[in-house]
């Protein structure tokens, strides 16, 4: 999807994207002036102030589905050994409406504040924002992974295996998409 998603913005742009690529994954960079401002004006403000624009959290379900499956790519984490999804945030606000977007596919979840603690980070220590984290688990897991990401509630047929954020890094570990692409490539 990456040459995909590359034209996608060079048609809609009217440049092409730089591609960097490490064993694990291919990020994709843009490095323009006005794309930052145009994502700007959609998302403004920092991470402790984002909020879901509300023209996105009472739109239609196809909508608000296309930007949970982003928001977990992002913030989240999909684990198939507990059974559970987990995404953060230091917005109490967005947490919130994270929650409440839930609902519409009546996924309950939990909502956990953690406190400001300290953090070291290239030797360095720096003192941490509370955040907050939404966790999903049980059938309420299962009906997520099926609504959100298509996959099978079987759990024997379940061919995600995790979604791990590493970083700027989303990690998907799928039995299916590696076998697909080991007999394609």
């Amino acid at each position: 999807y990456v040459i995909e998603l590359c034209e996608a913005i060079n048609n809609c742009l009217g440049f092409y994207p730089k591609i960097y690529e490490t064993s694990e994954c291919k990020n994709i960079s843009i490095n323009s002036r006005i794309f930052t401002d145009l994502i700007k004006s959609i998302c403004p403000g920092l991470s402790y102030s984002k909020r879901i624009n509300p023209e996105i959290l009472f739109s239609n379900k196809e909508l608000l589905r296309g930007f949970k499956v982003g928001y977990w790519n992002g913030d989240g984490h999909i684990s198939n050994e507990r059974n559970e999804v987990v995404a953060t945030s230091v917005s109490i606000e967005l947490a919130s409406q994270v929650k409440f977007a839930l609902s519409y596919f009546n996924i309950s979840s939990s909502f956990i504040k953690y406190e400001a603690s300290e953090a070291v980070f290239k030797g360095k220590t720096h003192k941490t924002r509370p955040f907050y984290s939404i966790k999903i688990d049980s059938s309420n897991a299962r009906r997520f992974k099926n609504i959100f990401y298509n996959m099978s509630l079987d759990e024997d047929n379940n061919n995600l295996s995790s979604i791990t954020n590493i970083d700027d890094r989303t990690i998907f570990k799928s039995k299916q998409i590696t076998k697909r692409l080991t007999s394609e490539y």
